[in-house]
């Protein structure tokens, strides 16, 4: 009878040390398990952060390409702005001239008129 005692002992000690050896095991894959989550979790955030970029880049393009469009337009205007500006330099000097020329057209008839009166 001791013998059977002994070797139910035996066989509870080795049941409880299998028991424990499986709750470690299952212990450690548990805690990988929630690493592999976390490492899901930031892949999936880093992923999200990428298409937030592309995003960010596109409309960036566009106003970039809007600005671009605003300058080429703002540089003909300029030049157009130059060349008005240039024609009306151009008729402000021809008005200046035609309107000294007709005081003197009127200086002239003035002294032709008043040399012919006395």
């Amino acid at each position: 009878r001791s013998c059977l005692y002994s070797c139910k002992a035996c066989t509870h000690v080795s049941i409880q040390s299998t028991s424990q050896k499986y709750r470690e095991t299952y212990s450690r894959v548990a805690g990988r398990y929630q690493d592999i989550l976390r490492l899901e979790d930031s892949v999936m955030e880093l992923h999200q952060m990428f298409i937030d970029i592309a995003l960010l880049t596109e409309q960036q393009s566009e106003q970039i390409d809007q600005i671009e469009f605003n300058v080429v337009e703002s540089a003909k205007k300029i030049e157009d702005a130059n060349e008005n500006l240039y024609h009306a330099i151009k008729n402000s000097r021809r008005s200046r001239k035609r309107k000294c020329l007709v005081i003197i057209i009127v200086v002239v008839l003035t002294v032709v008129a008043l040399s012919f009166i006395l």
